[in-house]
């Protein structure tokens, strides 16, 4: 949390954890435009236009039948600013897999299909707390 609150600047609203396969971690902030972000995994600021923006996206149809897309969607067509969070603190399924950062504040296991391999992979790294 503490990094959230030390790493967002105050004219963006959102920090997004990266969506696509491959991770970009310039630093800075950036538009939706250049990129897909992730609904999975996301810090943002409880502000009118944070929850106007996330309040049409809920329940809005998108080509991924989720609020992720219609997220990115309202994101890129209202050019919104925001910022990613990096890959190597905070990746998602897909970049923890493959490149496996030593040591992520939070992970989002997607792009992991079965639920067994998502445990399994978690038990691997000591993230599964059941036994």
């Amino acid at each position: 949390y503490k990094y959230l609150l030390s790493h967002m600047p105050h004219d963006v609203n959102f920090m997004f954890q990266q969506g696509l396969e491959t991770c970009n971690d310039t630093p800075g902030q950036v538009y939706a435009t250049h990129t897909i972000v992730c609904t999975g995994l996301f810090y943002v600021r409880n502000v009118k236009p944070a929850r106007i923006l996330l309040h049409q996206a809920i329940g809005s149809p998108s080509y991924d039948h989720a609020d992720q897309g219609e997220v990115n969607y309202i994101l890129r067509n209202q050019n919104v600013p925001i910022r990613l969070l990096p890959c190597a603190l905070f990746p998602n399924g897909h970049v923890f897999q493959h490149r496996q950062p030593k040591s992520p504040v939070a992970v989002h296991f997607n792009y992991i299909t079965s639920a067994e391999d998502k445990v399994t992979l978690m038990r691997k790294h000591n993230m599964w707390a059941r036994s």
